[in-house]
């Protein structure tokens, strides 16, 4: 006979962690005829494990503004220091200069204060005009402007793949909080739990793991 475990006694964190070792228990000492129960649970745990995490806080956001302000300043440093060589003593670095601060303006004097979508399309079709434009790549070689160009490469990328994670969760956001998720995983894995003492009635030597097991993990939240 399994004891209760005093599920509504758990925190979210403390329910979810519980909820967690039981589907690991269960996928450690497979049983076929369980698995219809347990698929439920597991997959269950999915959604409640999203939405714990999210309900944890998500730096996602400041991970963005940092990616951001790097890839602004690379931005405004190129666009400074190519401004400084436009008063260079020798005419074809003064070209290179004006070539690259044209080859921005080209797409806005101001890309920093872009939107972050607009920025990132326009920092892309910038880092390829330097690419494939022989004129403005030997502008970039002819200023050793080739770390700037992977600064900023590096910088829009970094950001870009971001920025499509946070707009995976922010989609994820979308979930039904833990609070509301409980009492259906909780009905689940009372399911789970009978099947699992009822078959171990009619066989001990191959259920019998699985109830000590659970057994064992019912204590262990019990005494939280």
């Amino acid at each position: 006979m399994l004891p209760t475990v005093r599920i509504t006694k758990l925190s979210n964190g403390e329910f979810v962690a519980f909820i967690m070792d039981v589907v690991a228990l269960f996928n450690r000492t497979p049983q076929a005829t369980l698995t219809p129960f347990l698929t439920p649970l597991a997959d269950a745990l999915t959604d409640l494990d999203k939405a714990y995490k999210i309900e944890q806080g998500n730096l996602l956001t400041k991970d963005i503004q940092a990616l951001d302000k790097r890839r602004d300043e690379a931005i405004k440093g190129i666009r400074k220091v190519a401004g400084g060589f436009l008063h260079h003593f020798d005419e074809a670095t003064r070209t290179a200069a004006e070539l690259i601060i044209r080859s921005m303006n080209k797409y806005d004097k101001r890309i920093d204060k872009l939107n972050y979508q607009e920025e990132t399309a326009t920092v892309t079709s910038l880092l390829n005009d330097w690419i494939n434009d022989t004129t403005l790549s030997d502008a970039i070689t002819a200023l050793s402007f080739q770390t700037w160009q992977q600064e900023l490469a590096a910088a829009n990328t970094a950001f870009g793949n971001t920025y499509l994670d946070r707009v995976e969760d922010d989609a994820i956001r979308q979930l039904v909080p833990v609070s509301k998720q409980r009492d259906g995983v909780t009905d689940l894995y009372k399911n789970l739990e009978r099947k699992t003492t009822a078959y171990a009635e009619i066989d001990e030597a191959t259920y019998g793991v699985l109830v000590k097991g659970l057994s064992g993990l019912i204590d262990k939240y019990n005494a939280l």
